[in-house]
């Protein structure tokens, strides 16, 4: 527990074996369940009144827009990206997405462009191989132009290319 400004604050991160503590003030608090862990979080508008205004109204509906539309695009991806560890893409992606959707009116894709799938790990520092990137209409083409030394010699056991 912290004490901020005055106001007692509880943030507790549980993960892997820890467990839940138990709710300070169950009328006060919502458990939030993310992939980097749960916390007790403040039930919005119970420490000052918290009125809504224009952009959070207008962000709210471009969110009810563009969750959807990021999760089909995920879904699309998913036979790619099964075993990558993207954490909260739909989440990140929606973000990017809002500003130009908010300006618009309309899906802006191209913001998308550079976003990594995975940021803790970026295509480019686990693949050293020249690659060709082609896109044609509707399709992505990515050629990796694979040479002798694609694995380097760890040890003794290692000594050739898979």
């Amino acid at each position: 527990m912290a004490i901020s400004g005055g106001k007692l604050l509880y943030y507790f991160m549980a993960s892997g074996n820890r467990s839940i503590p138990p709710c300070p003030d169950p009328g006060n608090y919502v458990l939030v369940r993310t992939k980097e862990g749960t916390f007790w979080r403040r039930k919005r508008g119970t420490v000052k009144n918290a009125p809504v205004n224009v952009v959070l109204r207008k962000n709210n509906k471009g969110y009810k827009v563009l969750m959807p539309a990021v999760s089909r695009m995920l879904t699309l991806l998913k036979p790619y990206t099964a075993e990558l560890s993207m954490g909260r893409i739909t989440a990140r992606w929606t973000g990017k997405l809002l500003k130009p959707f908010n300006e618009t009116g309309k899906i802006c894709l191209p913001v998308l462009i550079g976003n990594d799938l995975q940021p803790e790990y970026p295509f480019d520092s686990i693949c050293h191989l020249p690659m060709e990137v082609m896109t044609s209409k509707q399709l992505l083409n990515i050629r990796l132009k694979t040479a002798k030394t694609i694995i380097k010699c760890k040890n003794i056991l290692v000594n050739g290319e898979w």
